[in-house]
Order: C-alpha cells, then sequence, then structure tokens
C-alpha cells in the first residue's frame, strides 16, 4: 500500500488527494488492527476458559 501510494504521489505531487488517500490507508489499517486483536483476544480468552 505504501509504495503504491508513494508512486501516486511522484505521479502526481501537488495532488492533495494523495494526502487524503494516506489518511484513509491509515484509518483502514487502524480498523484491520483493531478486529484483529479483537479476535485474537477473544481466542485467548476462549482458551483460557478450558
Amino acid at each position: 500500500m505504501n509504495k503504491r501510494l508513494n508512486q501516486l504521489e511522484s505521479q502526481h505531487p501537488e495532488s492533495g488527494k494523495v494526502d487524503e488517500l494516506k489518511s484513509s490507508a491509515l484509518s483502514l489499517s487502524r480498523e484491520i488492527d483493531d478486529i484483529r486483536c479483537a479476535e485474537a483476544t477473544a481466542a485467548l480468552r476462549d482458551l483460557l476458559r478450558k
């Protein structure tokens, strides 16, 4: 994802859209991390209950 954003930025350095894309990508990455952590926490909780 970072590689592609860098390519877009080099092709269109004046575009504010690249900053918007970076912001969206970071937000999406955080959401994915939150989901993964929640799933791992739930799995660990289930293991500890046994």
